[in-house]
């Protein structure tokens, strides 16, 4: 071991059985070796220090509790978020096929109508005085000039009144958008 705080060429004197340590070189050594490991070993008794605190003042069976019911709750809000997205969803898809039902039940309706009409001696009689141009005996072919300009005003109020859909208020139209209004008037209709 050399000393570097030493001028150069210093030589200490030699030592003498007097000047001679009372402890012998293992003590010496183990000394040292004390003195490195207490250097090296002084962050692991601060992170003894640390667990320790954490352990007795942070670990103790209350906060353990309250963690362990903190974890309990936002497991079930979150699990409930899911099943609330997830019941959205599929209340959207029957939604959706119940419009698609009442559609579809419609247009049947529609198309038994339309059967049942074609079926009748009413629509069979149109078609061949139609495609043919067949008439009943003792029929006369009238001929009607165009409509003048007056009869095209008279008509035309009873036109737009035809042809304007009901109109309600603005509340009661936010009311039923809000509130599935128009939904149970659908209902009510495929009861009928």
């Amino acid at each position: 071991m050399e000393l570097n705080h030493l001028p150069s060429g210093y030589e200490p004197p030699a030592l003498t059985d007097e000047l001679q340590p009372r402890t012998s070189y293992y003590t010496m050594y183990f000394n040292l070796l004390r003195y490195n490991s207490h250097k090296v070993l002084m962050p692991d008794i601060n992170i003894r220090k640390i667990i320790y605190t954490i352990r007795h003042k942070y670990l103790t069976f209350n906060n353990v509790v309250i963690a362990a019911a903190f974890l309990i709750a936002a497991s079930w809000v979150w699990g409930s978020l899911e099943v609330m997205q997830r019941n959205y969803t599929l209340q959207k898809e029957v939604d959706i096929k119940e419009r698609q039902l009442q559609l579809t039940k419609l247009q049947r309706d529609s198309l038994e109508l339309q059967k049942k009409y074609y079926q009748t001696d009413e629509y069979k009689e149109l078609a061949v005085r139609d495609t043919l141009g067949l008439v009943k005996p003792g029929e006369k072919l009238l001929i009607l000039p165009e409509n003048s300009e007056a009869a095209k005003a008279a008509d035309a109020p009873r036109q737009q009144m035809a042809i304007k859909p009901e109109s309600s208020p603005n509340l009661q139209q936010w009311l039923n958008f809000l509130f599935g209004g128009n939904s149970k008037s659908i209902n009510t209709a495929d009861k009928n």
